[in-house]
């Protein structure tokens, strides 16, 4: 079974110090196999008794650093 996790921020790609736990997290809940989804306070709703949201999928990758 893989497990899903959805986290609700501002967008990952301008990343800041506001985001840096919920980027924390997500690289925990992929490093353990979850399935890590993203979605914007906009995009989500109420329908027909249930909360759903508009989610995209993303994976965090390392970048390494280059000194200059």
């Amino acid at each position: 079974m893989t497990y899903k996790i959805g986290l609700q921020t501002e967008f990952f790609e301008n990343s800041n110090s506001s985001n840096t736990s919920s980027l924390l997290l997500a690289l925990e809940a992929q490093k353990r196999g979850y399935k890590v989804f993203h979605f914007t306070p906009d995009n989500l709703s109420y329908y027909n008794g249930e909360v759903i949201a508009w989610v995209r999928p993303f994976i965090i990758r390392p970048v390494a650093k280059v000194s200059l």
